[in-house]
């Protein structure tokens, strides 16, 4: 699998979680990491507001603490 067929794979989850009236928290991805590091909450889960969606410098969408 090619590294932009991961991140297209990948980053869809957002979406699909989103869907599910939830909010996915992830880090890291096995396609940008050695690990696939999430949590799903609840979206009226303060721990969701505390994250915001950045893509990474390869495309992957990632979960990052907001400052």
């Amino acid at each position: 699998m090619q590294l932009s067929d991961m991140t297209a794979f990948c980053n869809s989850d957002y979406w699909g979680i989103a869907q599910l009236h939830g909010t996915l928290i992830r880090c890291g991805t096995c396609g940008n990491s050695d690990k696939c590091d999430y949590c799903v909450v609840g979206s009226a889960n303060p721990m969701a507001k505390e994250y915001e969606i950045v893509k990474d410098e390869n495309g992957f969408l990632v979960s990052r603490k907001k400052n």
